[in-house]
């Protein structure tokens, strides 16, 4: 039996950052014409999608391929003598993973592809969680067995609504790496509080014990979310299992003296320093001051408008009110228009990957040259140390509320300025102190 699937054509887009000679080599043209391709002035072969520059000589090119795909995802069908058609769907094995076609039926008694195809997404979610279909049932004995993996999935599955994508993909890794290799084939009413503590066992000398912690958590939230379908009616093993001692939080913030050794050393760049300042100013992290458009900035009142995408809500910053700054800020809003970035590339994901390009070397050459980043020789404890005292772009934002709490300002005001949900994620700063907080804004560094 031949079985065959009907295809069709659909267009991919890979992307390639090239430098701008090869490309032009590649395409059998010259520099000249590729950077008209990028300013639009003629159209690129059909072959590419866009290009768009990265800086001076590379490019970021997308190219356009045409590929040979299922026109209706795991179905087949047998072409028989007759002219007629059996249709099959496929599916995998719980247990052994074995790829099984499932007959459907004949074309002649009105089955259809797409009908097929319809009744494929339906079965697929019941074989994940153990339900197995009478059409199943009658053809093999298999176990009704949910395995920890198959709820992660449905968990993850669930958390599309709740989850920003980076965050869902963070997840989706986390589990993977940590939790997956340990429980992630059992089933999950043989899991018990042992197997939990021994991903903390293993995972002890080669991870912080906030990271270890997390898995536990990780592990719970999957029980609860499982409890919470009815796809497990047990008690949540994770409850039980045991925490570790937690000493990882971040301590490092610069001095004044760092803060202006910093802002000395990027003083040429004016992405770069636009970015400090506003960082050390406003408290907002990368992606906020990133994302900051030149429509959100308002001189008269001195306020910047920031966009905080770990809690989704907005809030305003203070301005600093300093010439030096102020200068080098309205030269960067000049001539552009009020939806573009002020960090000047096009795209908050350009803004972001040039400053996490830049920026981090400086630290090294001012604050990082004593950190030991060779993870093969050092213990958890250690990489923990390393952790807290490495100075990152994240340091930026403690160091804005550390100053803020040394020059008195009250932590009110400072859970205010940080965009902080609950007191106690300011209250870490408190042990640093010896008032709406603009002046001691301006006169930070």
């Amino acid at each position: 039996m031949a079985l065959k699937q009907t295809k069709k054509i659909e267009k991919r887009i890979t992307r390639k950052r090239i430098e701008k000679k090869d490309l032009a080599k590649m395409l059998d043209t010259t520099i000249d014409t590729i950077n008209k391709y990028i300013l639009g002035e003629i159209e690129p072969p059909s072959h590419i999608a866009q290009i768009l520059p990265h800086n001076k000589d590379i490019v970021n090119v997308e190219f356009i391929k045409e590929v040979e795909v299922p026109k209706y995802k795991g179905v087949y069908y047998n072409a028989l003598v007759d002219g007629d058609k059996t249709f099959y769907i496929t599916y995998k094995e719980i247990e052994t993973s074995k790829k099984v076609f499932l007959k459907i039926g004949l074309e002649s008694e009105g089955f259809t592809e797409s009908y097929c195809e319809v009744k494929r997404r339906e079965l697929l979610p019941k074989l994940r969680i153990g339900e197995i279909p009478k059409q199943i049932k009658s053809k093999r004995k298999a176990k009704n067995i949910k395995t920890f993996d198959m709820i992660a999935e449905m968990y993850h599955k669930d958390k599309e609504f709740d989850m920003s994508k980076r965050n869902l993909k963070y997840s989706k890794a986390f589990y993977k790496n940590h939790i997956k290799p340990f429980i992630g084939n059992k089933d999950i009413e043989t899991i018990t509080t042992d197997d939990i503590d021994d991903i903390s066992r293993q995972k002890k000398n080669d991870y912080a014990n906030t990271t270890i912690n997390h898995m536990v958590e990780k592990v719970s939230s999957i029980f609860n979310f499982a409890i919470k379908k009815e796809f497990y009616k047990g008690g949540n093993p994770a409850r039980g299992a045991k925490k570790l001692k937690e000493n990882n939080e971040r301590t490092r913030f610069l001095s004044l003296g760092e803060i202006n050794q910093l802002i000395d050393v990027i003083s040429d760049n004016d992405t770069l320093y636009l970015f400090v300042v506003l960082s050390l100013s406003t408290g907002g992290r990368l992606n906020t001051i990133c994302n900051i458009k030149i429509k959100d900035i308002n001189l008269e009142t001195m306020f910047v408008q920031l966009r905080d995408f770990k809690s989704q809500s907005s809030y305003k910053g203070f301005i600093k009110n300093d010439s030096k700054f102020l200068a080098v800020l309205k030269r960067q809003m000049q001539g552009k228009g009020k939806i573009e970035f002020l960090l000047g590339r096009e795209s908050l994901t350009g803004n972001v990957r040039y400053i996490e390009n830049t920026l981090p070397k400086f630290f090294k050459k001012l604050f990082n040259q004593h950190i030991n980043e060779d993870k093969a020789t050092l213990t958890a404890e250690e990489l923990a140390e390393n952790r807290r005292e490495k100075v990152v772009i994240h340091t930026l934002r403690h160091t804005f509320a550390s100053q803020l709490v040394i020059n008195n300002v009250p932590i009110y005001t400072v859970k205010v300025r940080m965009n902080h949900k609950d007191i106690k994620q300011t209250m870490r700063y408190a042990k640093l102190a010896p008032d709406s907080g603009r002046d001691n804004v301006d006169n930070l560094f």
